[in-house]
């Protein structure tokens, strides 16, 4: 008997009931179904970010230049995270109003721009050749302290 005798042979006995056909469609259904969830849940994980809400805290008020004018780097960084639109922004007045409102769930998670943002931008490595970063805080929901970050 050849191959393909013997492969027809066994496929007519294992259909030949209403039973086995539906053990064979249940065991091709079930992965199918397992893989369509699975892409549905994975398909576009950064889109939706927009809607988290965070909240922004500004401590900096900028500082005096060399050539006499002020340098407001961490408004520019705090006006392109706003205008970047990646997550809901929502401006805060003070830090301890931001940590409030994480543990309260009413923000996802907290960023800090420190009033010393201006002493640490632009980075080290580019005053000075050596590494460097400038200093920024954040806060998660899962009510940790607050962590403080170099980078």
């Amino acid at each position: 008997m050849t191959v393909l005798r013997l492969a027809s042979s066994e496929l007519k006995r294992m259909t030949g009931g209403l039973l086995p056909k539906l053990t064979i469609l249940a065991l091709t259904m079930v992965p199918l179904l397992y893989g369509a969830v699975y892409l549905y849940a994975n398909w576009n994980p950064y889109g939706n970010l927009n809607q988290i809400d965070a909240a922004l805290v500004m401590e900096d008020t900028g500082a005096a230049t060399s050539d006499g004018g002020r340098l407001q780097a961490g408004q520019k960084v705090a006006d392109s995270l706003v205008e970047g639109h990646v997550f809901n922004w929502q401006p805060v007045r003070s830090a301890a109003e931001a940590d409030q409102g994480v543990s309260e769930g009413r923000y996802a998670f907290a960023l800090k721009i420190p009033a010393t943002f201006p002493a640490t931008w632009p980075p080290r490595k580019f005053r000075c050749g050596q590494p460097g970063h400038a200093e920024r805080h954040h806060q998660r929901r899962q009510q940790l302290p607050a962590q403080h970050h170099r980078g």
